[in-house]
Formats: structure tokens, C-alpha cells, sequence
């Protein structure tokens, strides 16, 4: 479960960055 939020907070944070670039 945790590598599974981890996954999902790391994909939010992609698709942030590429929102901002």
C-alpha cells in the first residue's frame, strides 16, 4: 500500500511539473 501511494504522489508530482513547464 504505501509503494502504491508513494507511485501515485510521485505521478501527481509529474504531472505538476510538466503543468508548470
Amino acid at each position: 500500500q504505501d509503494v502504491d501511494f508513494l507511485f501515485e504522489k510521485l505521478r501527481l508530482g509529474t504531472a505538476e511539473a510538466a503543468a508548470i513547464i
